[in-house]
């Protein structure tokens, strides 16, 4: 084997497993925005494709390269994630342009050009394509090394409408990289009128888009935690009004509790009178109401979470008062994968909802609200129906609060929409003049 050929084997050698250092890079980088799946041999699938795209030769004016790397990109993304299409694009848009321009800049310069183009340089041109996959490894791993600490946990903030806002914003860099590389700016020189003289391609421009993409499009990533405070925000509000909600029943039982305290004897003098006259009925009666009085004061035990509870007891005494036939059947205690903050918000908003369609309703035996919520066989399926006579306003596919401040109403199946769309769950709702159906369910893991 003559050394021409021991350098090149060596070379291939080392620079694969370079890029398996790199490819390992860009799927932790990628894992913080979607989720894979778990079994090894799609992790396996993962590190090999990144790979071969964190390697792919991207030659300017070829389109042949790049457009197979990003139809490749988007099949390897499909096939071994469990997120939706619509996070999947989204990281293309934001990871392609980036692989592409790092990839372009190391292949389209003139050292590499002079080095392919001539055989008397195979030693240096070893050398210049190991250190070129050194360097792209240690600038994969200054990315992820800063950006980890930001992106970490951040996917479960990132709702559809951000996602949408991050391919508006990353559709200039994407779109722009690529036009660069397929039909580079060239250099014209003007006869007259007549400016369709050639003298070459200038590579100085498509180098400037693609430096001002990558830059962009990082950028886009630190932008992203402005947005998920704003998410993190509107979250912790909506956890605190859960807790108020919490917090006043457990005064209003308190409240309750001193009553009953103060007025034990008066309750224990009444029985005492029935059974002195021999009223056994009238005893039965009164310690019947009595007995039913402190259960109204204990609550109905429809989960163990304390907080959903109260949210259900509140929401459940709420539409007894008002004379809604309700029921309730809930069987959520092992809610694996799913956050307790998160069913609150489904069951508040849900049930708001209901209650405000409920008290609409002119004749009290038509106010009927049914609830059915379980966690089996590793999904949690949520169904709530409800009577109803006011009218269904959508604008744009969002529903509309028909109260006379709309603006500041009518999120509440946003709110819920969101959660679902965060666990990759499905929401249907459905209704007609005089019902109101949402039927939701969530794989659990």
């Amino acid at each position: 084997m003559d050394t021409y050929s021991i350098i090149s084997k060596a070379t291939i050698y080392i620079t694969v497993l370079l890029s398996i250092f790199m490819a390992f890079f860009l799927y932790k980088l990628t894992s913080y925005f979607i989720d894979f799946r778990k079994h090894w041999i799609f992790k396996i699938i993962l590190i090999l494709g990144y790979s071969i795209i964190g390697q792919m030769i991207i030659w300017l004016s070829d389109p042949v390269n790049i457009l197979f790397t990003l139809l490749g990109y988007f099949i390897l993304l499909i096939v071994c994630s469990k997120s939706r299409l619509i996070p999947i694009v989204s990281v293309i848009m934001i990871l392609y342009p980036i692989i592409v321009g790092v990839n372009f800049l190391f292949i389209n310069n003139p050292l590499y050009r002079e080095l392919v183009s001539s055989s008397e340089y195979t030693v240096v041109l070893s050398i210049f394509k190991i250190v070129s996959a050194i360097i792209k490894v240690f600038l994969w791993f200054l990315i992820h090394f800063f950006l980890k600490n930001r992106l970490v946990n951040i996917k479960q903030y990132l709702t559809n409408r951000i996602w949408i806002f991050i391919d508006i914003v990353c559709i200039s860099s994407f779109l722009s990289i690529l036009i660069a590389i397929i039909l580079p700016p060239t250099n014209l020189i003007p006869m007259g009128s007549d400016y369709n003289i050639i003298l070459g391609n200038l590579p100085y421009g498509t180098y400037l888009i693609i430096l001002s993409a990558i830059i962009a499009n990082i950028g886009v990533i630190l932008l992203l935690n402005p947005l998920i405070e704003n998410v993190k925000m509107k979250l912790e509000n909506q956890s605190n009004h859960i807790k108020e909600e919490y917090y006043d029943l457990l005064e209003n039982q308190q409240v309750q509790i001193r009553k009953i305290r103060h007025d034990i004897n008066n309750h224990f003098q009444m029985i005492e009178s029935y059974l002195e006259v021999e009223d056994i009925d009238g005893a039965k009666d009164y310690f019947t109401q009595l007995k039913l009085s402190f259960g109204t004061l204990s609550g109905k035990q429809f989960c163990k979470n304390p907080a959903l509870n109260s949210i259900l007891n509140l929401r459940h005494t709420e539409l007894e008062e008002n004379s809604v036939d309700v029921h309730f059947n809930i069987d959520i205690d092992n809610h694996f994968g799913i956050e307790p903050m998160d069913l609150c918000t489904i069951f508040s908003n849900s049930l708001d909802n209901a209650i405000e369609a409920s008290l609409k309703i002119s004749d009290l035996s038509n106010r009927k609200v049914v609830l059915k919520a379980r966690c089996e066989n590793e999904y949690f399926s949520y169904l709530l129906t409800n009577n109803k006579v006011n009218p269904i306003i959508k604008k744009h596919g969002l529903f509309i609060s028909d109260k006379d401040n709309s603006k500041s109403h009518g999120y509440g199946v946003e709110n819920i929409k969101e959660i679902v769309d965060k666990y990759s769950g499905e929401l249907n709702i459905s209704y007609t003049d005089t019902d109101f159906s949402l039927f939701l369910y969530i794989r659990l893991c």
